[in-house]
């Protein structure tokens, strides 16, 4: 991965963390940026409006934040600490496809609905979190082609007696 030069630059100098003076350590450049990276992240999340829209399932309604750019679905629920319970992220594409998800930057488990043209044609339930959320190695993907996905706490989907078949619609 290529950085800009000032990125560059700033990383070959030596890098210490001073969480706590006592405990002053030197850190990899690396891992100083991916914890300046995050942090970032989490800041991008915790601003962005919580205004989300209604999607019914069956009669269960839930509110969702569309993630419907690439920018919005390459972060999508990463560096995040909660999800309400009856709230989710629903990522939105253009064509049907099977498309690959993975954990990264992922706090908590969540049940992956996977949804064509208003229809759920896969369910993929107790998405772990990875080993190290930063570097997952796992990648999900639904039987189908899809094009919208929707993520939920892990649980959901059961709770809620979510089934393949079922119709999905965007209020």
């Amino acid at each position: 991965m290529a950085y800009p030069e000032t990125i560059e630059a700033s990383l070959d100098a030596p890098i210490i963390s001073h969480k706590n003076k006592s405990d002053v350590k030197p850190l990899s450049r690396f891992s100083a940026f991916d914890a300046w990276w995050n942090e970032i992240l989490s800041w991008f999340h915790n601003s962005r409006s919580q205004d989300g829209q209604v999607l019914d399932i069956n009669g269960d309604k839930l509110t969702v934040e569309v993630a419907d750019d690439l920018q919005e679905q390459q972060l999508g629920l990463g560096y995040r600490d909660i999800l309400g319970e009856d709230e989710g992220m629903l990522f939105i594409y253009d064509q049907a496809a099977l498309y690959r998800f993975w954990m990264k930057g992922m706090r908590f488990p969540l049940d992956m609905i996977w949804i064509r043209d208003g229809v759920i044609v896969d369910i993929t339930r107790n998405v772990p979190v990875a080993k190290d959320p930063e570097y997952p190695v796992n990648q999900f993907a639904p039987s189908e082609p899809a094009n919208w996905v929707l993520e939920v706490n892990a649980g959901w989907a059961e709770r809620h007696k979510v089934v393949v078949g079922e119709k999905v619609a965007l209020e």
